[in-house]
């Protein structure tokens, strides 16, 4: 009988909940607030709504720097999965010849977007997020190329074994849920 409960906030690596998602393949009560296309800074407003003690564990699934938080994205106002999805150029630039929002905001990331900027907010999101998890027995991933001491780099996996469950395969999967039982 599973009686830990375990919290999980991030992107959608970790947003799939089906039966072959590494999210439920843990031996854990499982409240999971993460979403498809999530931006670090709706990661982290999500995480601000929990009250942290009362889970046994926490993981935390850091996305790229260069997705921007925008209170309503219209790209994507008609689908399930991704009505609160954050912005990153690849979604726009793939739209940008059919949609005119898409294609303004393309021209903004090509012409106005800052890099160093967006990786200087990204980080202070996440020590914040870090900040706010110390305390709790917390695992922090992300599927992205990210350098952070913190923060377990998975894009390895994700590079390795594509697919269409959190962005992986089914083994992808069963990898990332043995790493995560191996480092929770």
């Amino acid at each position: 009988m599973v009686t830990s409960k375990l919290l999980i906030v991030g992107d959608s690596f970790s947003a799939n909940t089906g039966d072959l998602s590494w999210t439920t393949q843990l031996d854990y009560q499982v409240t999971n607030l993460s979403a498809a296309g999530s931006s670090e800074y709706r990661i982290l407003k999500s995480l601000q709504t929990q009250n942290c003690s009362k889970f046994d564990r926490i993981i935390i699934v850091h996305t790229s720097p260069n997705r921007i938080y925008v209170p309503f994205n219209p790209l994507h106002q008609n689908t399930n999965t991704h009505k609160n999805c954050d912005l990153i150029y690849q979604d726009v630039k793939s739209l940008a010849d059919t949609q005119p929002f898409a294609k303004n905001v393309a021209w903004w990331f090509e012409n106005i977007f800052d890099l160093d900027t967006a990786m200087d907010m990204h980080q202070l999101i996440v020590d914040k997020i870090i900040d706010l998890t110390t305390g709790n027995k917390c695992l922090h991933l992300s599927f992205f190329d990210i350098d952070h001491p913190m923060i377990y780099n998975l894009h390895r996996i994700w590079k390795k074994r594509p697919g269409d469950i959190n962005h992986l395969s089914l083994q992808g999967n069963l990898e990332v849920a043995q790493f995560v039982r191996n480092n929770l």
